[in-house]
């Protein structure tokens, strides 16, 4: 009896230590999924190639949105109230540029 115990609880604590490790994997597949959603945004409707959505780009966009057959650009109404609200459209931006290494 003593020794199914102390099996059951090391398979727990194992468990429960494993446990954030596949839910962290899982937020970085969601995250990629976003950067590639922005990434094709960026892409399509950055007039003036300067890395955000602005002016008459966010006319443009928004004009595309509510046509809504374009999965990527549903992927960015984030709070799903079939809308891309100010935010939702200020979150696309290009990626930082990686600074270069000192060699």
């Amino acid at each position: 009896m003593k020794t199914s115990l102390t099996k059951f609880t090391t398979a727990a604590l194992f468990l429960a230590l494993l446990a954030p490790a596949f839910a962290a994997k899982g937020d970085k597949k969601k995250q990629n999924t976003a950067s590639e959603a922005h990434a094709a945004v960026l892409k399509k409707y950055d007039a003036n190639a300067n890395g955000k959505i602005d002016g008459e780009e966010i006319v443009a966009l928004r004009k595309a949105f509510d046509g809504g057959t374009d999965e990527t650009l549903k992927a960015l109404d984030t709070n799903s109230d079939g809308k891309l609200s100010d935010e939702e459209i200020a979150a696309i931006s290009a990626p930082p540029a990686k600074a270069k290494k000192k060699k």
